[in-house]
């Protein structure tokens, strides 16, 4: 008898053994069939396939721009092409922030999203997409922003003369009130010796040296508009600004911050060699 109940529970445990292995093939076998179908909609669809190029290829000069704006010069008046531009990218942004949700929910493995979506997760944490990075966190894609490890918080990098102590610095009505200063930092790029004040030039393996700030989240608006102003920047007419406040990718401290770029021809201005405006307005 006893040996007849033994056989009897070896069975039960066998056959509960298969229906769990039945049960867990079938779920992996379904998720399959979706990844498989989420790969064939999404890398198949002619809308995606062009915002990768544009993503890929034309992101600082064509995509960035019109992310700035989007940020915090929403007055701008957009073009159709940029509206079909940041139609197919909220929708493109919407689709991984679902996927990622999925994945937080134990839905989707994280193998799996990762197997089918990684190309586009590594765009979202590319160096070169600062802006990008901004956006996500400023339209609340609460899920992508984790993976790149991004807050909504907005920083600024001064290196020449609105950096402390520095005549510009003084000027701002406020200044000291609507920002905190971090540590000093820098940006790769070249400097230039432009007279009175520096001109930066992004694209260099040089390091231009400065110092970057938090921006206290209510005074954001009013604070860049005021450097705006200070910076001779227009949003809506980049081609006739003096200087284009940009997102870019600071080396130290590795965060993504704003900072005006110099919007002129450099010919026959003299470089900044140490990259330092202080120590090079000291000699």
């Amino acid at each position: 008898m006893a040996l007849a109940y033994s056989v009897l529970a070896f069975g039960a445990l066998v056959a509960g053994g298969w229906t769990a292995f039945s049960f867990v093939a079938g779920h992996r076998l379904r998720a399959a069939e979706w990844i498989h179908s989420l790969f064939r909609e999404f890398y198949l669809s002619d809308e995606v396939r062009q915002l990768a190029v544009r993503l890929e290829y034309g992101f600082f000069d064509e995509v960035a721009p019109l992310l700035e704006r989007r940020l915090f010069d929403r007055e701008v008046t957009l073009s159709d092409d940029e509206i079909k531009l940041l139609s197919s990218l909220d929708t493109v942004l919407n689709y991984l922030e679902f996927v990622l949700y999925l994945v937080s929910e134990h839905r989707v493995a994280t193998r799996d999203a990762e197997a089918v979506f990684d190309y586009w997760f590594g765009l979202v944490c590319n160096n070169e997409h600062a802006a990008l990075r901004r956006y996500i966190a400023h339209f609340g894609f609460e899920h992508l922003a984790s993976r790149a490890a991004v807050t909504d918080e907005d920083f600024i990098f001064f290196y020449g003369s609105l950096m402390a102590g520095q005549s510009g610095h003084q000027e701002l009505i406020g200044i000291e009130t609507m920002m905190s200063r971090i540590s000093q930092a820098s940006v790769a790029g070249t400097l230039f010796d432009l007279g009175e004040y520096p001109g930066l030039v992004l694209g260099s393996r040089t390091l231009v040296l400065g110092e970057v700030y938090r921006i206290h989240p209510e005074s954001a608006q009013e604070l860049l508009h005021q450097l705006d102003a200070f910076e001779r920047f227009n949003p809506a007419t980049h081609s006739e600004s003096l200087f284009v406040r940009r997102m870019v990718r600071l080396v130290e401290p590795g965060i993504d911050a704003w900072l005006y770029v110099y919007n002129r021809d450099t010919n026959g201005c003299p470089t900044v060699e140490s990259g330092n405006w202080q120590t090079h307005c000291q000699r």
